[in-house]
């Protein structure tokens, strides 16, 4: 805490991601007993799909903001934007109620005065998701957008294998990486949109690895499913994996865990690898 009370993250911040959360207060509670700092949640159960005209009864649609203190929706909740949101945007006939939603979900975040939103980037046709966005960028204020991308697309072009070995594939268009320039692009520029880079199993090219080294990387998350298991039954990332979370560390980002994990320690062997990886005294 600084001496103008205002809250700072800690120097190495790794926070989990969780898909359902029937009890909030307690998985936050065990999510600081396991040594992270925040969670990343859907803010409205993943499947509430609401249609135009429930929306615009303005009624309830997700839990109370009194289960939380203001000081903890502030500084530990990384509010997501509801996945079917994000694909209907790509469906004409759909935009409209997608849109409607995306702006119910959005204002809750702000209401809440969450530290960042995330929303996830799902392809390069995202101009109607940029318009959707830019009405919350050009209000000011101090909400953060995390944009939830991909490293490599689940096809990728110019791969690396978990060996390090790199194919002879050309990067194309379906790089998430256009993905993101295409939004980028198209909405206001300011700085309160970031990147939340998701580390995948299979990675790109040099080349097209470059290109997100130039980009506002505020987060970095790391799937469970990406990891190996040592001589000892303890996970660790492959030498290129390893390589990439490094080269990240230059723009001081935030970590998220995701996936499932297994034994009794559950997250705790990813979160002190990472800890490792990044140089923080155990």
């Amino acid at each position: 805490m600084s001496s103008s009370g205002e809250y700072q993250r800690p120097a190495f911040s790794c926070g989990r991601q969780l898909h359902v959360v029937p009890d909030l207060p307690k998985a936050l509670a065990e999510v600081h007993d396991h040594g992270m700092h925040f969670i990343v949640m859907p803010l409205v159960h993943p499947r509430y799909e609401r249609s135009e005209k429930v929306i615009e009864k303005k009624g309830m649609f997700t839990r109370s903001d009194m289960v939380l203190s203001s000081r903890e929706w502030s500084r530990y909740v990384v509010g997501q934007i509801s996945d079917w949101i994000m694909a209907d945007m790509t469906v004409p006939s759909r935009r409209e109620a997608a849109a409607k939603a995306f702006h119910q979900e959005a204002s809750w975040a702000q209401h809440l005065s969450l530290p960042a939103l995330q929303i996830s980037l799902l392809s390069k046709d995202c101009a109607f998701m940029a318009g959707c966005l830019n009405t919350f960028l050009q209000m000011g204020g101090s909400s953060v957008y995390w944009v939830h991308v991909p490293i490599s697309n689940t096809q990728p072009v110019g791969a690396v294998t978990a060996e390090g070995d790199e194919t002879n594939a050309v990067v194309g268009n379906d790089d998430p990486w256009h993905w993101w320039a295409t939004l980028r692009a198209l909405c206001t520029p300011v700085s309160r949109l970031c990147v939340a880079l998701e580390i995948t199993a299979d990675l790109p090219s040099g080349e097209a690895l470059l290109r997100w080294m130039g980009e506002p990387v505020k987060a970095v998350i790391v799937p469970t499913s990406i990891f190996l298991r040592n001589a000892k039954g303890f996970p660790v990332l492959s030498k290129a994996h390893q390589l990439v979370v490094k080269r990240l560390l230059k723009y001081d980002p935030q970590f998220i865990i995701k996936g499932n994990t297994t034994g009794e320690e559950g997250d705790t062997p990813y979160l002190r690898y990472l800890k490792h990886l990044c140089g923080v005294l155990l």
